[in-house]
């Protein structure tokens, strides 16, 4: 995690910070995967 937020141009990061950083990671991708499947823009597969 440490090389991951030096690219991000930040030099330390606690765990608790890690922690937080996780669970908002965790409720970003859960709302992805239940995102409606028709909402793409418009978007056909034909």
């Amino acid at each position: 995690m440490d090389k991951l937020v030096k690219t991000l141009g930040i030099n330390s990061v606690s765990k608790s910070q890690v922690s937080r950083m996780a669970a908002d990671l965790d409720e970003h991708v859960e709302q992805f995967r239940h995102r409606p499947l028709d909402a793409a823009g418009g978007r056909s597969r034909s």
